[in-house]
């Protein structure tokens, strides 16, 4: 295939675009039965392994891309406002550990997979006149898979970016789901900054029996500017304490005094307790053309076609980045200092996070909003297979 010569997606004409009109429901019914597609046939060599090399077959796909799902992150951005308003700093942490739990939430009964995005493809999630905000994600590495993200409130209260990782690791029964990346919230008017990571969840009964899915694992919020944390403890569900979904934990000073404990359930409720008040105070009561065919048609024999000619065309077009890349960087040992390094993010950069010290973050460069698409990548093929 000549990747010079195809004729490829063009960018979204925002000016066609009914912004202030949204769905919600999809135009045909998801499928829930993975389209009489054998899961073991797929994965019986993967046990141990990760998942994120291995084509997995449309009919275990919901209609999204994983950059749709970050977005669903801020379902629940009342709580930032709330959060940024709130002069206790002990209030500012219950508040942004509700929000952490309330972004598990959206994963209870979600056992399907999401549809990898293609590197270089972007959604855009514009809420600024319901909502009072907008938001940006991009696919910045194909191997390992990144996803980077960027929100901020229209009024400038906070701003919310970080980037995901996903490892999927197959042991048997069940697949293990592991959120690498690092996720800042920053208050601007507080020059406060949070960072923390997601936990891990498993989806259970993968081969034999009903599935379903879990959060487990640590996470601490930290608050850069004064030392506060929220310590959260995700159980897994066991024979020991059958009891699902339960989170606990606590917010300490800086000097790791208890101030506040926290508990309820991801999927159900959030509590603050304060042994001084003596009383709990509630927290939270709670697109590729293969997606598109899988969504608008539910029709999963064009779906998984479609989705098999992207997979192959995009083993092409990293092939070719590849060889691209070295012949730049043999121009540069013989002395072209024109030639740069290929690769990396369009709308987002490589970045060193000031507050996690980590150099695999990525930083939003704010040069989306002047939409210019010249600078899109060529990301799919146009034409029907």
């Amino acid at each position: 295939m000549d990747l010079s010569t195809e004729n490829f997606c063009k960018p979204l004409d925002s000016s066609s675009v009914d912004w202030d009109v949204g769905r919600e429901e999809l135009p045909a019914e998801m499928r829930r039965d993975g389209d009489g597609c054998n899961i073991w046939s797929v994965l019986k060599n993967c046990i141990g392994k990760e998942l994120s090399r291995v084509s997995i077959p449309v009919g275990f796909n919901e209609p999204l891309s994983f950059l749709q799902r970050l977005s669903e992150q801020l379902e629940h951005s009342h709580l930032l406002y709330l959060a940024e308003r709130c002069d206790s700093a002990v209030g500012r942490l219950e508040l942004i550990s509700a929000f952490t739990v309330a972004c598990a939430s959206s994963n209870w009964g979600r056992i399907w997979k999401p549809f990898n995005p293609l590197l270089g493809e972007t959604f855009e999630l514009d809420r600024s006149k319901d909502r009072g905000f907008r938001m940006v994600c991009e696919q910045v590495c194909h191997h390992p898979p990144i996803s980077a993200f960027h929100a901020e409130a229209t009024d400038g209260s906070w701003i919310f970016h970080g980037s995901v990782n996903p490892k999927l690791t197959f042991w048997g029964k069940s697949i293990e789901i592991e959120p690498r990346g690092d996720l800042t919230l920053e208050f601007p008017r507080r020059q406060e900054v949070f960072t923390w990571r997601n936990v891990s969840c498993k989806i259970h009964n993968v081969i034999v029996g009903k599935m379903w899915i879990e959060s487990f694992g640590n996470s601490v919020i930290l608050s850069h500017s004064n030392g506060y944390r929220a310590e959260l403890n995700w159980h897994l569900a066991s024979w020991r304490n059958p009891e699902h979904h339960r989170v606990d934990g606590y917010i300490l000073d800086s000097s790791k005094t208890r101030l506040r404990a926290l508990y309820g359930k991801w999927v159900d409720g959030f509590y603050s307790w304060s042994s001084v008040r003596g009383k709990s105070n509630p927290l939270l009561d709670m697109v590729g053309a293969d997606q598109r065919d899988c969504e608008t048609a539910g029709d999963a024999d064009t779906a998984q076609s479609v989705k098999s000619r992207l997979e192959e065309w995009q083993r092409l077009r990293l092939q070719q980045q590849r060889q691209q890349q070295k012949s730049t960087s043999a121009s540069a040992s013989a002395g072209d200092s024109s030639s740069s390094e290929a690769g990396g993010g369009v709308w987002f950069r490589r970045w060193r996070n000031p507050y996690t010290k980590r150099d695999d973050d990525w930083q939003f460069t704010g040069e989306y909003w002047t939409r210019d698409w010249a600078r899109c990548p060529l990301v799919c093929p146009d034409s029907a297979p």
